[in-house]
């Protein structure tokens, strides 16, 4: 998996936030996917951005996309931050990263559908965390879950440390 430095937009978002959009590119048997995410951060932090640890939220579902920032005061986001980049990361599948529909299973056998959807799983997801985790540098990684989210949370948390 790559991530592709060249696919980085920045855009200011209300409450004085800032964010950079993201895509990392899986490369699978006999197809390529787009993992997207969004850096969020204080527009009054941005200088420091090498220096503020990360939280990654995984959301409910499976098929739900990251919820989007509106406001650096709502909710648990504001909260967190005030300490963390927050990388918002719409699952394989959903939001902005590729689609999984009717449309992109298509033409496929029952079989090759099978070992398509095999690369929208929890595992595969925990991988992605782990891959952005590396391209961005950061020596770690703090994850936050909710529902569907919470399992790849605590499969990502059992998974043995980066050596």
């Amino acid at each position: 998996m790559e991530l592709k430095k060249s696919c980085s937009k920045v855009v200011q978002c209300p409450g004085a936030t800032t964010s950079r959009f993201r895509w990392t590119t899986v490369h699978l048997q006999g197809a390529t996917i787009q993992v997207f995410f969004r850096e969020v951060m204080l527009a009054s932090q941005a200088e420091k951005i090498e220096k503020l640890p990360a939280l990654v939220l995984l959301v409910g579902g499976p098929g739900f996309p990251a919820q989007r920032p509106f406001s650096a005061t709502d909710g648990w986001i504001g909260r967190a931050l005030q300490d963390y980049i927050v990388l918002l990361l719409d699952q394989r599948g959903t939001g902005r990263s590729t689609v999984v529909n009717a449309q992109t299973l298509k033409g496929m056998s029952a079989k090759r559908q099978a070992e398509y959807l095999a690369h929208f799983r929890a595992d595969s997801i925990v991988e992605d965390c782990e891959t952005i985790r590396q391209k961005l540098n950061l020596q770690k990684l703090t994850v936050l879950g909710e529902s569907f989210g919470g399992f790849c949370a605590l499969s990502y948390l059992s998974k043995p440390p980066p050596v």
